[in-house]
């Protein structure tokens, strides 16, 4: 693990309530997706299954990337926990979000 990553890591909310698998929630302070200051980053990820592969021929292997959301947060959507801001006043376009479907021969971003 690199130093990004376990900058990364260290600022994680883990929720009792998510979902075995595909759901995440981090400060992003590593990326400008969003904001030039850090935000709470809700990411959900859908990856693909054998099923996936055999109805998909875009499709490689097993655990690939079919879709993935993130939505800028202030709270833990699944236990209501605030989450701690690095701004000054709240923006008025809070809860940016973006898709991103990998699904295909290209990643298109929605």
């Amino acid at each position: 693990m690199n130093d990004t990553e376990s900058k990364h890591l260290s600022k994680t909310h883990q929720c009792p309530n998510f979902p075995a698998q595909g759901v995440s929630l981090y400060l992003d302070d590593c990326s400008t997706l969003f904001r030039e200051f850090p935000t709470w980053r809700l990411e959900i990820q859908r990856e693909a299954t054998q099923a996936d592969l055999e109805t998909n021929h875009h499709l490689e292997e097993i655990g690939e990337a079919l879709w993935t959301t993130m939505l800028e947060v202030s709270h833990c959507p699944y236990c209501g926990l605030e989450l701690p801001q690095h701004w000054d006043q709240r923006p008025e376009d809070l809860g940016r979000s973006v898709h991103f479907d990998e699904s295909g021969w290209h990643c298109r971003k929605m």
